[in-house]
């Protein structure tokens, strides 16, 4: 039994281990290398790839003892998934024969029966012989492939190979015919995409017509190995190493992803943004799920992960950038859960030489002008490339030819080019220096505008002459002129293309008599329905008034000097100016449509300076005051301008501050300490203080006692504000008596953000969902704005780890004011593992920022299987159940308990069926709750100790027997010594009985009879 205890915690433990990792046998002619990095060359790296970089076991074994076939071969070859062959002696290639039997035959014991596949680095020979058609080289004798001339020779029509027909597709990637070094022969991989079936094939000088010397390099067969190769090492290219790695991993998994990858610019620049994207591709179908993940492995390497693009099917990282200026090589590797499935690298130059590109956004059906600066030195090796956002391939090519110092410009043709978003990519080399930038460019009817006008400044009457110039070939220009109001006096006019310049349109616009004062724009749409929005600002002036007052702090009892100034009047214009003036209790009017001045201003010869006075009664209360002046011409023209000045000081008191502001980008509690001062000549009484308003504010008056001021004398108090929302509030601390008033003006503002209002907004601003892996859902998101110019250049952006989960399906470029918009986003969980993933989705916009704050995704499996396996384990504790009321304990509690649970599993696998998740979880979380708490009520009454039992009368039975036992035990370790006694006794009553008379024979005595011992 302890035995057997120990074997089974001896398999718990072992189990894991032997299944985490892959074993390789390494077959090498090196005498002493015990390990990879013993072995120089090719073969040291062929096995620190497969050792560090791959991650397997590797077991090294020299050639001699597989030719001989000794334990130190057997033992590692009979638990390998393959073995391979490094670099081997040539007379185990060539297989003499002494020897190449014999190697062979035993490779072929551990693989024929297909525990190990087999890989090698070199080429079998084909031999036609008299005698038959025989493989020499044992990596293709074991393989079982017919001798038939249709599989193994070439054939007439120039090639002929060995079929493969595993499902998997390794060859993908490497395109349809690449090419593999071979120092005798050219080796092709062949293979058809989405038909499972590839081949390797040698191109054959001429047909064969008698006996046949070729070399072949097999992928894999049906069941037994696998081998390809070359015939030295020395012949493996960077290409042929890396297919190397995909076909290890297809041996070894029997399946694999094919990558690719690319670098756009293919030379980046130092610190500058570059897209990093690699397409994956299983049985010749994109690769949607998994991990991916790139490391750029020069100065400690820089890494992250690839997200997949569902619209374009292919894994992408835009701005990755490098701090380091250097030969870098990128590598790519794909995983399936915690397996290796793909991998692909690749070598490309980081550049010292920044890469300014001012190209705008092209045209289509016309040209497009490409336009890049390089810094620091004069370019003449710029090229570019444009890519296709969503295939990344290229759409056009060529040198950036035509150049003025560092700049280079180069016009192409856009008839080919899609109408969607695609790359600019443009790089330069000089000498060993190089560098490259990219930039996102979309469809626009022009690649862009420039607005001109004849003036910057008009009056009334005047016609503003507008000429628009593009860098493309527009189809349509149309112009709108606005006013500072928002009307438009031209909506949407078509503009004129001149005759001789197909890039200028021109169009004028005479201004009438009756516009408004202040800035006009001058809007230009181009190209219909994929305009582009340009605008420029120009001022018309028909007069500026400019009123003032003659100071900004006043006492009661002062004058208040109001003045107002003309200039530049256009013309003869009848003015008609009022004035209302206002106390700080806001609803007293002390001067109501007062005329300022009396007649009119008659003509320009009259811009000058008009003023007019009010004088602050002795009583005037204390507080911010405010002056409305209100202008009209004959023209209906308005002008409204509001001054403000302060009574500091009254003819009784004078308050420190006058008044008190508060403005704050974080918010929070604040407070102000105010004087009062009775400057008059008497003791004042009775005040009263008190505040009004939305502050929220509240005073405290326990410093000072401020209901009686004595002649000349202070008093202080303290008001309090606290700002938590944002926006601005206000309000009045009021003071004052029979005698006196005085009103001081309270703001506060919390600019919560105070770089620039948000405008745009997003609803709902939370999401939270519970989704089952392998399950799409879509969600849609309204977005508004309050700008008046609308929103422009809307951009979202996901954050977290939802990222790769949760993807944009659609969003709007630009929305109006009088419209909302809608974002629509793709929740896939597809090979996402159970657990729940946080992040939020940022907005931006020419109108600021919205943001979804909390977007949670819970990822559950499926819980109708997994209620229905939470039903075995109840049915399980039933058993307990059984057990216990058998013992009478009481179960009722637990009874209730099962029952409830045993519903709520129910309810969860059915809500799940129905696609309820969120109800399916929560039903199948408290059953399980409910499974934890059964088992520890189960626990606790199987634990429970039972009542004492009497064991008195037993005691006494058990020690009764004892004693018999005990004496037992003492007469048989003495029978001999009681025997002898019970004689010693017997002896002594024979002397006490009477003679008796001798018979001369014996006869028993009494009815038992015996033998009486005294008569011997």
């Amino acid at each position: 039994m302890k035995k057997l205890l120990i074997l089974l915690i001896f398999i718990v433990l072992l189990a894991p281990v032997a299944s985490a990792t892959k074993n390789v046998t390494y077959i090498t002619s090196s005498a002493t290398a015990s390990q990879c990095s013993d072995l120089t060359g090719d073969d040291k790296w062929f096995c620190e790839r497969l050792e560090d970089e791959i991650g397997y076991d590797v077991t090294l074994v020299h050639e001699n003892q597989v030719r001989d076939g000794t334990s130190i071969w057997k033992t590692p070859a009979s638990k390998s998934d393959l073995i391979f062959f490094g670099v081997i002696s040539q007379a185990m290639i060539d297989g003499s024969k002494t020897d190449s039997t014999k190697f062979c035959s035993n490779v072929t014991a551990y693989t024929g029966s297909g525990k190990a596949k087999v890989f090698g680095t070199f080429l079998s020979i084909y031999n036609d012989t008299s005698s038959g058609k025989q493989l020499t080289g044992c990596a293709l004798g074991i393989l079982g492939l017919s001798s038939s001339y249709s599989n193994n020779i070439c054939s007439n029509s120039g090639y002929s190979g060995f079929k493969k027909n595993k499902t998997g597709y390794p060859t993908d990637s490497l395109g349809s015919s690449p090419v593999l070094l071979s120092p005798k022969r050219t080796v092709y991989v062949h293979g058809t995409a989405g038909q499972g079936v590839g081949w390797v094939s040698v191109v054959c000088n001429t047909p064969p017509t008698g006996a046949l010397a070729g070399e072949y390099s097999v992928v894999n067969n049906t069941s037994t190995g696998a081998f390809w190769g070359l015939t030295d090492t020395a012949s493996f290219t960077s290409s042929t190493k890396n297919f190397f790695d995909r076909m290890v991993w297809y041996i070894l998994d029997d399946t694999t992803w094919a990558m690719s990858g690319k670098t756009i610019p293919a030379s980046p620049t130092i610190n500058e943004s570059m897209i990093l994207v690699s397409k994956i591709t299983l049985r010749g179908s994109p690769v949607s799920s998994g991990t991916v993940n790139y490391t750029i492995d020069q100065n400690g390497g820089v890494t992250g992960n690839l997200a997949y693009n569902s619209a374009s099917t292919w894994w992408e990282k835009y701005n990755v950038k490098l701090p380091y200026a250097v030969t870098s090589k990128y590598n790519i590797t794909g995983y399936s859960g915690s397996t290796l499935m793909g991998h692909t690298n690749n070598d490309f130059d980081v550049g010292n030489l920044t890469v300014t590109i001012n190209s705008g956004d092209y045209m289509t059906n016309s040209t497009y002008t490409i336009n890049a600066t390089v810094s620091g030195i004069a370019s003449s090796a710029m090229n570019y490339k444009i890519w296709n956002k969503t295939s990344y391939t290229t759409i056009s090519t060529g040198a950036v030819d035509s150049c003025s110092g560092a700049t280079c410009t180069r016009i192409v043709n856009t008839n080919n080019f899609d109408e969607d978003t695609l790359i600019l990519e443009v790089t330069v080399q000089n000498g060993t220096l190089s560098g490259g930038s990219y930039k996102l460019i979309s469809t626009t009817g022009a690649s862009s505008l420039d607005i001109q006008t004849d003036d910057d400044e008009y009056r009334p009457g005047d016609t503003i002459d507008v000429d628009v110039y593009t860098t493309g070939v527009a189809n349509t220009m149309k112009l709108s002129v606005i006013d500072p109001l928002g009307s438009e006096l031209l909506e949407n006019s078509s503009m004129t293309q001149s005759s001789t310049d197909d890039t200028h349109w021109y169009k004028s616009y005479t201004l009438g008599e009756g516009v408004e004062n202040g800035t006009y724009e001058i809007e230009v749409y181009s190209n219909g329905d994929s305009p582009i929005i340009e605008s420029e600002e120009v001022d018309v002036i028909a007069w500026i008034i400019a009123p003032s007052l003659d100071k900004s702090v006043y006492s009661s009892g002062d004058t208040v000097e109001i003045s107002v100034t003309t200039t530049k009047v256009h013309t003869d214009l009848n003015f008609t100016i009022k004035i209302n003036l206002t106390d700080p209790d806001d609803d007293v009017t002390i001067v109501e449509d007062g005329f300022l001045f009396p007649g009119e201003i008659p003509d320009a010869s009259s811009n000058g300076t008009f003023s007019t006075d009010y004088n602050l009664s002795n009583t005037a209360i204390g507080g911010e005051y405010s002056v409305n002046i209100y202008i009209n011409d004959s023209y209906d023209r308005e002008f409204e301008e509001t001054l403000e000045f302060t009574v500091g000081s009254t003819s009784l008191l004078q308050v420190t501050p006058s008044s008190w502001e508060v403005s704050t980008t974080e918010g929070g509690y604040f407070t102000k300490e105010f004087t009062v001062k009775n400057i008059g000549n008497e003791t004042l009484e009775n005040f009263t203080i008190y505040e009004s308003g939305d502050l929220g504010a509240y005073l405290d008056t326990s410093e000072d006692n401020i209901s009686s001021i004595s002649e000349g004398a202070s008093k202080k108090f303290n008001g309090f504000m606290t700002l938590n929302t944002g926006g601005t509030k206000a309000g009045t601390i009021t003071i004052e008596n029979s005698k006196t008033k005085y009103v001081i003006n309270v703001t506060g503002t919390y600019l919560a953000n105070a770089t620039k209002p948000n405008e745009i907004f997003v609803a709902p601003s939370t999401m939270s969902v519970v989704l089952p892996i392998n399950k799409k859902l879509e969600k849609s998101f309204a977005l508004t704005t309050i700008s008046t110019d609308g929103v422009k250049n809307i951009a979202p952006s996901i954050t977290g780890d939802i990222f790769g989960i949760v993807l944009i399906k659609s969003a709007p470029s630009n929305i109006t004011i009088a419209e909302s918009g809608t974002m629509v986003i793709e929740t896939n969980t597809q090979a996402k593992e159970i657990g729940t993933y946080t992040g939020s989705i940022e907005i931006a916009s020419s109108a600021g920022t919205a943001k979804i704050n909390s977007i949670t995704i819970d990822i559950i499996p499926d819980l109708s299987v997994e209620a229905r396996a939470r039903k075995v384990e109840l049915e399980d504790l039933q058993q307990n159940i059984t057990k216990l009321k058998s013992r009478r304990k009481n179960v009722t509690e637990i009874e209730s308990l099962y029952n409830t649970t045993n519903i709520l599993l129910d309810e969860a696998a059915t809500r799940y069926e129905e696609a309820d998740y969120d109800t399916s979880k929560i039903k199948y979380e408290l059953a399980l709750s409910n499974i934890n708490s059964i088992e520890t009520k189960i626990n606790t009454l199987e634990t429970a100790q039972e009542p004492a039992a009497d064991y008195s009368g037993i005691i006494w039975i058990v020690a009764i027997l004892v004693v018999v036992i005990i004496a037992g035990i003492m007469i048989y370790k003495n029978k001999d010594k009681i025997k002898q006694f019970l004689q010693d006794k017997g002896s002594h009553r024979k002397k006490d009985q009477p003679k008796e008379e001798r018979k001369e024979y014996y006869e028993p005595v009494g009815e038992q009879g015996g033998y009486r011992t005294d008569y011997y």
